[in-house]
């Protein structure tokens, strides 16, 4: 009776772990703390992930962009693979939410760019793999906030190694020992497939930069613009940066501040704020060197009414894309720039933030982020506002797609679909991905969400599509129109889920699958994924699959696929490779003891059946909350495999506590 009690509760347990990867992203396969989402042409991150997962893998997708924001904060990811995907820039803080991020996987991608601060977050990074893209230089002081980096590949590339690649040279010669790494160059001509660590300092001739004119102090009025001009020359030519009181500028922060292409620093609107001392820097891979500190003065000090120099607009944003409202304002004192949406302040966070120049940048923006927002410039002087409204627009999703349709000839046969977004979207219709016919006998209906076809004939048969579109994108969905055979049409179906072979290595293996169904079904066999297809050892014909010349890498599960026009069934092979040495006593033992097993789990799981629906007894409460929970026949399946791999180990370890010996030398 116990035993018994122990199966019940292993399916129970079983229906959990099924209501678990039920709350999975969508086409996506949960399994413990593990997320897989490849082969699923997703174009986007979702954002529906379990927050306990420790590997996430969107492996062979078309993932063309990851913006900041994309990821929910994961705390215990620490493996994310995106290769195989179609990245072409990797953006500022692109992976934020991950602190436990370990390894990353980037390669075989279209990356031609990296942000210099798109790895900053990532502190616990150990492996990053970046081979086989389009990257031709990096960014100094990429890799500055990865202290614990043990391996990188960066090979495959088309890199230039030049003065501008010394710094990663001198990095990872400072950390070799420490650090693997593969950084093979391209160009130029003369490195062509040496290693960046086997390049000396005096190999790329580099040049430390010079200042050739020194910039001047200034005298300003409120208001005005100014100029500061630093020149400077070095090998490679060196960058201008700009201190302000010992502070770095940056410019995409402060858009009154630019620096031109020679160098000059120029000043928008200056203001109270843009006193004090300014220092010209040129750098280069050779090394750095400043001018001489100048001084912005003002001729007049007098308190100056705040003045908006740029103002927000009315905007439509697709949700998901960044949006910056523009919001910058003058005034003596410097004005103080705060925002309100829908009457409420701004608070700063991951996806919401205003910069230094007091425009607001909202990244991912989401429905709930569309309203009513309301700039407010203040100084001592004044306040003053602005208003823009935001309106966010939904690409629409199809609430009803249509149903494959069994149709015969002369008959009236319909596809309905229906669709929601923003405002109510248009519906079109297509077959074969061409637009429908024009024989009067296709009629669209309920605008657009009918699709007709009357007296149907046999050239009608083919694939529908649902196309719901409007301002911010389109979706489409699929369906068939068939006529059936003058045969009762069955699902396929296998007679058991699981299967368990063996091989000798060396040999060839055959694995025969068939399953019912009628029409009759068409076979495809997947491993890891993906699809199997003839290749050198490997042989499939239909449900037959013969692997030549075994080996311990074939060791695994297969899946074998059975599909008709009323659907699929799947049935798992698992094949277990032995080596042709010597035969084991044990190996023996373990072979009998799972017939064993499996008569003991059916055996329980009958009995558990007729208990639970057998009428001719009374059932209490309980009983029928247990049958309530009593799991379908897929969960079944894959609860009742398990249940007989845990049982042969209970077997076995029986058997040794008994006292059982065998050879375990073979001899």
């Amino acid at each position: 009776m116990e035993y018994k009690q122990y199966i019940f509760i292993s399916l129970w347990l079983g229906c959990t772990l099924f209501q678990f990867i039920g709350a999975c992203p969508e086409r996506c396969f949960c399994s413990r703390n593990h997320v897989r989402c490849m082969f699923i042409n997703s174009e986007t991150i979702p954002q529906n992930i379990p927050g306990d997962t420790t590997l996430l893998d969107f492996r062979f997708n078309k993932i063309k962009r990851i913006p900041r924001g994309s990821f929910p904060t994961l705390p215990n990811l620490n493996t994310l693979l995106l290769n195989n995907n179609e990245l072409e820039e990797i953006e500022e803080d692109a992976f934020q939410g991950l602190p436990e991020l370990r390894f990353l996987y980037l390669y075989k991608n279209k990356i031609s760019k990296i942000h210099p601060n798109a790895f900053r977050s990532l502190s616990h990074l150990e492996q990053l793999s970046l081979h086989s893209n389009l990257l031709t230089k990096f960014p100094e002081h990429l890799f500055d906030k990865n202290p614990n980096l043990k391996r990188l590949r960066l090979d495959s590339n088309s890199l230039m190694c030049d003065c501008d690649m010394m710094w990663l040279a001198d990095m990872l010669k400072e950390k070799q020992g420490f650090t693997q790494a593969a950084v093979i160059c391209k160009y130029p001509s003369k490195f062509q497939g040496r290693s960046l660590m086997a390049i000396s300092k005096e190999d790329f001739h580099c040049e430390k930069p010079k200042i050739t004119m020194e910039p001047k102090s200034v005298d300003v009025t409120f208001g005005n613009t100014v100029y500061f001009s630093c020149r400077a020359e070095g090998d490679p030519q060196p960058e201008i940066t700009w201190l302000h009181n010992d502070n770095v500028i940056n410019p995409g922060s402060e858009e009154r501040y630019k620096i031109m292409a020679d160098g000059t620093l120029m000043i928008e609107g200056a203001q109270d704020s843009d006193k004090g001392f300014y220092e010209c820097m040129a750098r280069n891979a050779a090394g750095m060197t400043k001018a001489n500190k100048v001084e912005l003065r003002y001729l007049s000090d007098e308190a100056v009414m705040p003045k908006f120099m740029e103002a927000p607009s009315d905007v439509s944003v697709i949700e998901g894309d960044d949006v910056v409202l523009p919001c910058q304002a003058s005034g003596k004192p410097r004005p103080e720039i705060t925002w309100d949406i829908n009457s409420e302040p701004v608070t700063s966070n991951i996806r919401m933030r205003t910069l230094a120049n007091g425009s607001l940048s909202i990244i991912n923006i989401r429905v709930s982020d569309a309203g009513r927002y309301v700039c407010q410039a203040s100084n001592s002087v004044q306040t003053i506002t602005t208003v823009a409204n935001v309106r966010v627009l939904v690409r629409p999703v199809i609430v009803l797609p249509p149903d494959n349709v069994r149709g015969s000839p002369g008959a009236t046969v319909s596809f309905n679909c229906q669709a929601r977004g923003d405002s109510q979207p248009v519906l079109y219709w297509s077959k074969d991905g061409s637009p429908l016919p024009n024989n009067g006998r296709f009629e669209i209906l309920r605008n657009g969400e009918t699709l007709r076809i009357n007296s149907a004939v046999a050239a009608d048969q083919g694939t529908y599509t649902c196309k719901a579109e409007n301002a911010a994108g389109s979706v489409s969905a699929n369906a068939r129109l068939f006529f059936p055979e003058n045969v009762i049409s069955v699902q396929p179906s296998f007679s058991q889920a699981t299967d368990l072979v063996s091989a000798v290595v060396g040999n060839a293996l055959t694995i025969q699958c068939v399953a019912e169904g009628r029409p009759e079904p068409i076979y495809e066999w997947i491993r890891d994924g993906r699809v199997i297809h003839n290749r050198n050892r490997i042989v499939i014909q239909g449900g037959i699959l013969t692997i030549n010349g075994v080996n311990r890498i074939d060791a695994g599960r297969y899946d074998c696929v059975a599909e008709n026009s009323l659907g699929r069934a799947t049935k798992s092979v698992f094949l277990q490779v032995e080596d042709n040495t010597v035969s084991r006593a044990g190996d023996k033992f373990v072979s009998n003891a799972v017939p064993q097993a499996t008569q003991q789990i059916n055996y329980a799981i009958n009995v558990t059946r007729n208990q639970l629906f057998n009428h001719s007894r009374v059932h209490s409460v309980q009983d029928l909350i247990s049958a309530i929970r009593y799991p379908s026949p897929e969960s079944l399946d894959f609860v009742r495999a398990e249940e007989i791999f845990e049982q042969t180990l209970d077997i076995i370890y029986q058997h040794v506590n008994e006292g059982h010996k065998y050879n375990l030398t073979g001899a």
